[in-house]
């Protein structure tokens, strides 16, 4: 009799979860700048600066919201800095990533000499990067492609960085701020 009983709540319990209606776009916008109320106020701007340029993400946390397949990015999130500082202080709250294969001694030198503002996930076939705005990571992005497809110099890498983050700081701007300059391998 138990057993029987615990199928019934089951069912009902199915057949409830089935007759919700899936959240619209409005409802995940709500959700989303409800859950960013209480992040420090860079982390605050940068997600609605991505919610403006992405609509609603797609998954919503606490602490984190995320995108997936919007713009170039198989997947963007933006994280409450208040949790996280990157290695130079800086308040690095936004990761976005790409499918890109990676070799053994190339994700070494992306590694080991570019900076600590990119992962490689060889088993995933993933390249992320983690900057204070789109823009720097489309830099960072940009950059490690060219170690890793062209052969560039880790530290050349590098001190290209800082060049266009002080042209930028300036106010001028590079191409490489702008949007990747490849294609990735992203496929939903």
């Amino acid at each position: 009799m138990k057993k029987r009983i615990r199928l019934v709540v089951l069912a009902a319990l199915a057949a409830g979860c089935a007759s919700v209606p899936p959240t619209t776009p409005e409802v995940r916008r709500a959700q989303a700048q409800a859950a960013i109320g209480n992040w420090s106020e860079a982390s605050r701007l940068s997600a609605a600066a991505l919610l403006a340029e992405y609509g609603p993400p797609d998954k919503i946390e606490a602490s984190r919201l995320v995108w997936d397949y919007k713009g170039p990015w198989k997947r963007t999130a933006v994280w409450d800095s208040a949790s996280y500082r990157g290695s130079d202080g800086s308040g690095d709250d936004i990761e976005q990533t790409v499918s890109l294969a990676v070799r053994d001694a190339e994700r070494e030198q992306l590694q080991r000499g570019f900076n600590d503002k990119t992962t490689v996930s060889g088993l995933a076939g993933e390249v992320s990067v983690r900057g204070a705005s789109e823009g720097l990571n489309f830099l960072t992005m940009n950059l490690a492609y060219e170690i890793v497809r062209d052969g560039v110099d880790p530290l050349e890498a590098r001190k290209a960085y800082q060049r266009m983050v002080e042209i930028a700081a300036a106010g001028k701007s590079s191409m490489y701020m702008h949007g990747l300059l490849f294609t990735p391998d992203n496929e939903k």
